[in-house]
C-alpha cells in the first residue's frame, strides 16, 4: 500500500512514543500505523492534564496549609503582646471605663501618659518607676561615693555628702577641714587645735580646765625658784606671769637670762677688748693702749727713745716705727750708719 510519499513499505508504530521506526518491514497498512499514533496521542495529551491538575491540588494545599500557620503565628504574638503589657512592671497599661481621652484621667506622678490603641503606658523620668511611676528608686545600692562620703537617697535622685570635718564634691575628693581656722571656734583662754576630721579646744598657759571653761587663772608665782636664783620677784599676771630679774639679767618668759652685754656693739669703746660674765662684763685694752679711766687710749711709744741715735721715731695707733735720718742707713731700730 501506497504511503503518504507513494512508498510501498510496512512500517512498526512504537505505542509509547508515538513514531514510527523504518528498521523493521511489518507488513500491515502504513494508514493503520498513522490511526494508531493519532490516538496514542490523545491519551498523552490527557494523561498530561491530569498530572498538571494533581500538581495544581497538592500546591493549593500546600498553600493552604501555610496560611493557618501565619494565622496561628500572628494569634500567639498578639497574645503575647497583651500579656507583656499587663505583666511588665515598667510600663503601665490599662483600659478606663471611658477610653474617649485617657490620659486625661490617668495622673502619672512622676512621669508622662502616652496613650496607646489598647490603653496608655506611663514614661517614667529618671529616678522613678512603678505603673504609675509613684516608686522612687534607691539609687545609693549602686552608685559610689567617696570613702569618706555617705550617700543621701532623695525624691527622684541622690546626693553624696561628705562626712562630718570633711569637704570637697564627695565623689572624687572629701579633705580634711581646718576648723582652727575659723574665727571664734574655741572660747575665750581656750587654744584650737585640728585633728583629722575634727578639732580639740585646750585651755591656754596659765589657765585650767575647772569643768565648765578656761576663766580661773593659776597663780604660777606659787611654784618655788620659777623665776630662777637671778629674778627679784615673781609678779601673776592673767594667764601668765612675768620676773623682775637683777641687774645684767634678762626675762626670757619663763626665767632671768644673763644679758651677754658684749654683744652689744662697742660697749667698751674702740681699741678694746669686751669679757662677759655673770650679770657683768670686763673691758680690756688691746696692746699698745692703756685705760684711761673711761676708755682705751694709745701708748706713745716714742716717749721712751725706741729707736737708733740716729733714726727718728714716728709713733703709730698702738704701735711705732723708726727710720734713719738723712744721709744715714739702716732699720732705724738697732743700726743707722753714715753713707
Amino acid at each position: 500500500m501506497a504511503g503518504r510519499f507513494g512508498l510501498q513499505r510496512s512500517t512498526w508504530s512504537n505505542p509509547m512514543y508515538g513514531r514510527s521506526s523504518w528498521d523493521y518491514n511489518m507488513g500491515e497498512e502504513y494508514e493503520d500505523v498513522e490511526l494508531s499514533w493519532t490516538v496514542n496521542r490523545a491519551k498523552r495529551e490527557k494523561q498530561q492534564k491530569r498530572i498538571k491538575k494533581r500538581k495544581a491540588q497538592s500546591f493549593n494545599m500546600k498553600a493552604t496549609m501555610l496560611s493557618i500557620i501565619i494565622l496561628q503565628i500572628v494569634i500567639l504574638a498578639g497574645i503575647a503582646v497583651i500579656l507583656w503589657k499587663a505583666w511588665d512592671p515598667t510600663i503601665a497599661t490599662n483600659v478606663p471605663d471611658s477610653p474617649t481621652n485617657w490620659c486625661e484621667e490617668i495622673l502619672c506622678d512622676n512621669g508622662v501618659c502616652v496613650e496607646a490603641a489598647d490603653g496608655f503606658y506611663c514614661v517614667c523620668r529618671g529616678g522613678w518607676e512603678g505603673e504609675f511611676c509613684e516608686i522612687d528608686v534607691d539609687e545609693c545600692k549602686t552608685v559610689e561615693c567617696h570613702h569618706l562620703a555617705t550617700c543621701v537617697n532623695t525624691a527622684g535622685s541622690y546626693a553624696c555628702e561628705c562626712q562630718e570635718g570633711y569637704e570637697g564634691d564627695a565623689i572624687e575628693a572629701c579633705t580634711d577641714i581646718d576648723e582652727c581656722a575659723q574665727a571664734d571656734i574655741c572660747e575665750s583662754h581656750l587654744i584650737c587645735t585640728n585633728t583629722v576630721g575634727n578639732y580639740s579646744c585646750g585651755c591656754q598657759q596659765g589657765f585650767f580646765n575647772n569643768g565648765a571653761s578656761c576663766e580661773q587663772d593659776t597663780d604660777e608665782c606659787e611654784q618655788p625658784d620659777i623665776c630662777g636664783p637671778h629674778a627679784s620677784s615673781c609678779i601673776n599676771t592673767m594667764g601668765s606671769y612675768t620676773c623682775d630679774c637683777q641687774q645684767g639679767f634678762l626675762f626670757n618668759g619663763t626665767s632671768c637670762d644673763d644679758i651677754n652685754e658684749c654683744e652689744e656693739d662697742d660697749i667698751c669703746g674702740p681699741w678694746s677688748i669686751c669679757a662677759n660674765t655673770i650679770g657683768d662684763y670686763n673691758c680690756s685694752c688691746i696692746e699698745g693702749f692703756f685705760f684711761n679711766g673711761t676708755n682705751c687710749e694709745d701708748i706713745d711709744e716714742c716717749l721712751t727713745s725706741p729707736c737708733h741715735d740716729f733714726a727718728n721715731c714716728t709713733n703709730l695707733p698702738g704701735n711705732y716705727s723708726c727710720a734713719c735720718k738723712a744721709f744715714y742707713r739702716g732699720d732705724g731700730y738697732v743700726s743707722c750708719k753714715g753713707k
